[in-house]
C-alpha cells in the first residue's frame, strides 16, 4: 500500500510534465472544378499611335469596352460553374 502512495504522485507529475510540440497537420480541401482561364482578349487600344485621329481612339477604346465586357461575361459564367454543390 505504501508504494502505491508513492508512485501516485509520480504517476501524475509524469503527466502533468510532458511538453505538446504542435504538429501541422494536412486538411484535405475539396477543388470543385479547375476552369480553364482564358488568354486576355486583344485590345484595339494597343493599335492606337502618336498619329491616330480623335476619332480612331474613341473607336478603339469603344471596342476594346466591348470586348472587355464580353470577357467579363465569360469570366463571371466560368465561376458560376465552379460553385460548390
Amino acid at each position: 500500500m505504501k508504494t502505491l502512495l508513492w508512485i501516485f504522485p509520480l504517476l501524475l507529475s509524469g503527466c502533468a510534465s510532458t511538453i505538446h510540440v504542435p504538429q501541422r497537420v494536412d486538411v484535405p480541401v475539396p477543388i470543385y472544378c479547375a476552369p480553364h482561364i482564358p488568354a486576355p482578349p486583344p485590345l484595339a487600344v494597343r493599335s492606337i499611335s502618336s498619329k491616330s485621329s480623335d476619332a480612331e481612339i474613341a473607336r478603339d477604346y469603344v471596342e476594346s469596352l466591348m470586348t472587355l465586357s464580353g470577357d467579363d461575361q465569360e469570366l463571371r459564367r466560368l465561376l458560376r460553374a465552379c460553385r460548390a454543390p
